[in-house]
């Protein structure tokens, strides 16, 4: 699969501890790759980016590594420093908020299926949480 092979190059080698050189040498090449990014929109015209938003809860420092990849794209944003945000394009009507509100779904954003699996997804993503932040899914 692409995103397991995008994760296994390119984010995978550059997480964990890292010494000052090596902290500089990774900033010095997010900065050429902002720079490379940039010039392309300019030199396609390219003013704005429309792309699927992927919502996590607010994450201590250091948790991330507890994720998956299948959000890696949304990243890219916030990894070049550019500004991002979320557009609805469809309203949630009343009957529909009720049966979302009335659903069992797990904090992995799956419908319950087997709750034997249950218990460990809930305190895995229970534990990516930050004390006193409101998540709504």
């Amino acid at each position: 699969m692409l995103g397991q092979n995008i994760a296994g190059r390119h984010i995978v080698p550059n997480l964990g501890a890292k010494t000052e050189d090596e902290r500089r040498e990774l900033v010095r090449l997010r900065e050429q790759y902002q720079l490379r990014f940039l010039k392309e929109m300019e030199r396609q015209q390219v003013d704005v980016l429309i792309a699927p938003p992927f919502l996590t809860p607010s994450l201590q420092h250091d948790l991330s590594l507890n994720m998956s990849y299948e959000g890696s794209y949304a990243l890219l944003y916030n990894y070049l420093g550019m500004p991002a945000g979320v557009v609805s394009t469809t309203r949630v009507r009343p009957k529909k908020r009720r049966a979302a509100a009335e659903a069992e779904i797990d904090p992995c954003r799956r419908p319950r299926r087997s709750t034997s699996k249950a218990p460990a997804c809930r305190s895995a993503s229970k534990s990516l949480l930050r004390p006193g932040v409101r998540t709504w899914y």
